[in-house]
């Protein structure tokens, strides 16, 4: 993921660029204070391979996923993962514990 290097717009997830990979994970802890917000339509168009989308973080981040359903946790690594699933097909977003998320 492209990120300023403050953190202050993470909204490049609508470059046309973006569409030639298939990205499944976004590392935001390389950048302080990370404000996103994520739809089905955004984590769908990230990726061809399938649509789960891993978001690793930290406490500063913060992601707002809209009109997700919480549905547990899983263990990665060692580490917790809050899951969330959207619409009716499955979409799954996979998030840091540790990332303020607001549904």
């Amino acid at each position: 993921m492209v990120v300023l290097e403050d953190g202050a717009d993470a909204s490049v997830l609508g470059n046309a660029g973006l569409s030639q990979f298939n990205i499944d994970e976004l590392n935001l802890v390389h950048a302080d204070n990370v404000d996103l917000t994520l739809t089905e339509a955004d984590i769908n168009a990230l990726s061809d391979n399938d649509d789960t989308l891993i978001v690793h973080g930290d406490t500063d981040d913060k992601l707002t996923i809209s009109g997700a359903v919480a549905g547990g946790t899983e263990t990665i690594d060692g580490e917790t993962y809050n899951v969330y699933t959207l619409g009716s097909d499955g979409t799954t977003v996979i998030v840091d514990e540790d990332i303020n998320t607001v549904i």
